[in-house]
């Protein structure tokens, strides 16, 4: 049947937790690949078809995540029409945009050869 609604929204707050994990304060496709298997396995209702044929959550998920392609992200550069901000003193400075958290950068990122998410193409599917 397919993952609910909510699935969705399980998938945008997890990519975006996932980018302030690794210190942007913006989402990328792969933040989103990343999280997508922990967050469809268990919301994915299989058919009774599916069940008969011994077919799990894990190889729809692979198959998937292997066949749809991620958006084309292009960072597109807006001309400033605010002036800067003059300094005034504050007890407390947030980070400059774009700048990790100074809370998170202690935070390690795995490298992709050490990303568990990483799956491998699967053979194509065939009745049987």
């Amino acid at each position: 049947y397919g993952a609910s609604p909510r699935a969705s929204i399980g998938l945008v707050r997890a990519g975006r937790a996932m980018a302030l994990l690794r210190g942007r304060d913006y989402v990328i496709p792969q933040d989103v690949f990343d999280v997508a298997p922990e967050i469809f396995r268990h919301r994915l209702v299989l058919t009774y078809e599916a069940l008969a044929a011994e077919v799990d959550a894990e190889a729809i998920l692979i198959r998937l995540l292997s066949t749809v392609p991620a958006p084309a992200v292009q960072p597109t550069q807006q001309p400033a029409t605010q002036q800067p901000p003059t300094q005034q003193p504050a007890a407390h400075q947030p980070p400059a945009p774009g700048s990790p958290h100074p809370e998170l950068s202690q935070v390690p990122v795995p490298s992709p050869s050490q990303s568990a998410s990483t799956y491998p193409v699967p053979p194509p599917f065939q009745q049987g």
